[in-house]
């Protein structure tokens, strides 16, 4: 059995976290930098494993569309059994992930998605100890799928949700979105001021509205008070009612 897992980043500040994950079980990690940028660049050939290809700046607006049609071409132009297609800041766990897609009789796996908060880390063993998780729905995404299977389906914008509508099965794997590891849990201020620093260094579309976002003070508000109210991911993790075989 062959994993393949394919992302873009464009300074992505978790790069060595993604890639130190990723690279404990995939057969082949392949990173396509955006822009080229030198510190991206760098901490992937620390790597030796991980191919590099390069795709250039596209027209302001368009780069989350042209991110969704390059996963589409992905999912069915390989030879991997699985393909894996996250963000770079996502990380797709299971404890056993090369055993559960062995024996896994599904074709597109719905992931269950989680918010993290908790102190900067490089490796998810450490995350697991230290993060504190929220469930979040906007995150369930069909990212793990059988590679070339259901040719008429391809990924809205966004990578959310398939079209035209291909249910996936509600898999035991995580997806934890990492975005807001290493702010400051105790200050709601610092916290926004960060986000709003590392906004500022972004152009595209998919950025702006995330400024956007953090504009909103009141609705941000609400979303870091949620987050803040997670559960340890390692009580998440090891509790003794979630299933990791269904």
């Amino acid at each position: 059995m062959k994993i393949e897992v394919h992302t873009m980043v464009w300074r992505e500040p978790r790069l060595r976290l993604f890639l130190n994950h990723y690279t404990k079980f995939a057969d082949r990690v392949v990173l396509w930098l955006y822009g080229n940028d030198p510190q991206d660049r760098a901490t992937a050939e620390s790597f030796p494993g991980v191919t590099l290809r390069e795709f250039y700046p596209v027209e302001d607006g368009l780069m989350i569309y042209y991110w969704t049609e390059m996963r589409s071409w992905w999912w069915k132009n390989t030879d991997a059994d699985w393909i894996m297609l996250p963000d770079g800041d996502e990380l797709i766990y299971h404890p056993r992930m090369r055993e559960y897609l062995e024996t896994c009789p599904h074709s597109i796996l719905k992931l269950q998605g989680f918010e993290c908060v908790g102190p900067e880390t490089t490796s998810l063993d450490k995350g697991l100890n230290s993060w504190s998780v929220t469930p979040r729905n906007s995150f369930d995404k069909c990212l793990v799928v059988r590679a070339c299977e259901n040719m008429d389906t391809c990924w809205e914008n966004g990578a959310h949700d398939l079209v035209p509508p291909a249910r996936g099965t509600e898999a035991p794997v995580l997806l934890l979105h990492t975005r807001y590891i290493g702010l400051p849990e105790h200050s709601f201020a610092r916290s926004e001021e960060l986000l709003r620093a590392q906004a500022s260094f972004e152009t595209n579309a998919y950025s702006r509205s995330f400024t956007d976002h953090l504009d909103n003070r009141t609705t941000f508000k609400r979303t870091w008070t949620y987050m803040m109210a997670g559960k340890p991911l390692k009580a998440v993790v090891g509790s003794p009612s979630r299933n990791w075989e269904v």
